[in-house]
């Protein structure tokens, strides 16, 4: 439930609960695949939708440079670090202690 808003809120249950068995989904992205348990991993986050849409959403290390800003999507937060999945099985690590404390309520596109 958590792949179909950017945003985290009431309105998120209101999207899942409005998917109904053999609806077609439009505006989805492939995030992973786990073959052993037949799985496909989709997001409908605007974001990632967009950022896969351009080009911009990385799946390895080449995919990114020093300096670039690349949206992603929160796998785990701990007490000391987060991590930010992209494509496939590639993650990047946010130390918590050099991270932003405030609420960002915009994004730069």
């Amino acid at each position: 439930m958590s792949h179909l808003s950017d945003h985290i809120g009431s309105h998120t249950q209101k999207l899942f609960e409005s998917i109904k068995v053999g609806d077609d989904l439009h505006d989805i992205v492939v995030i992973a695949t786990n073959e052993s348990k037949n799985a496909v991993y989709v997001s409908k986050k605007p974001m990632l939708v967009r950022a896969c849409k351009e080009g911009k959403l990385p799946e390895k290390l080449e995919d990114v440079n020093v300096g670039d800003f690349v949206v992603g999507y929160v796998k785990v937060v701990t007490d000391f670090k987060v991590v930010v999945r992209f494509l496939g099985e590639f993650e990047g690590v946010a130390m918590r202690h050099v991270s932003i404390c405030d609420y960002v309520s915009y994004l730069l596109f």
